[in-house]
């Protein structure tokens, strides 16, 4: 969830501190990529990730048109991190050859599935500044709760951001929603923060 509040007014009371200092100083290295590109800085730009697959060696199509990356797993299952001229989160592409909003693409060598020779993956690049998850994930959160194969609930709405976001921090305030993790999601987006916590529905009455 983004936007410009959070649980105890605009910073969001110790949380909002925890959110700041997090998003920036550690965000380095617990969510950046490591000594290259940290998220701290504008050092993070064009990072992007999340879902299954294998690393390797590229070939053509790689961050810098055509020269060799290296693509390792994030400390987030699912998400990678692509080495080269320049480091970017990617996510694996099931629908290898297409895009959705015209990201670049990596295709990278893997050993074949039957041992012999060798075979082509795709990853598509991931911008956190398009996305909130991604800016979430170089700012340093601690879990994103979405690993391969998990089931996501995306709410998404026409209203003024900042009155959704108080609207929905008050009703899950009222369920018991209790808030972990806070942190802001500067550079990628002004006045956004993500709030990370646990979740149980009240039962209703039988």
């Amino acid at each position: 969830m983004s936007g410009r509040g959070g649980f105890g007014g605009r910073g969001g009371g110790r949380d909002g501190g925890r959110g700041g200092g997090r998003g920036g100083g550690r965000g380095g290295g617990r969510g950046g990529f490591g000594g290259r590109g940290a998220a701290g800085g504008r050092g993070g730009r064009g990072g992007r990730g999340a879902a299954g697959g294998r690393g390797g060696r590229g070939g053509r199509g790689g961050l810098a048109g055509g020269n060799k990356v290296l693509v390792e797993p994030h400390r987030h299952e699912g998400v990678f991190v692509a080495r080269g001229k320049e480091d970017a989160l990617v996510t694996l592409n099931s629908t290898p050859g297409k895009s959705v909003y015209g990201e670049k693409r990596i295709s990278v060598d893997v050993p074949a599935a039957s041992g012999e020779g060798t075979e082509k993956v795709e990853y598509r690049v991931w911008n956190p500044f398009r996305s909130k998850l991604a800016a979430a994930i170089l700012g340093g959160v601690d879990n994103i709760w979405m690993g391969p194969g998990a089931k996501v609930f995306c709410i998404d709405s026409t209203a003024p951001a900042e009155a959704v976001f108080a609207r929905e921090v008050k009703k899950l305030q009222q369920d018991q929603f209790k808030p972990a993790e806070q942190l802001t999601l500067e550079p990628y987006e002004r006045d956004h923060a993500v709030v990370v916590g646990s979740y149980r529905a009240p039962k209703k009455d039988k």
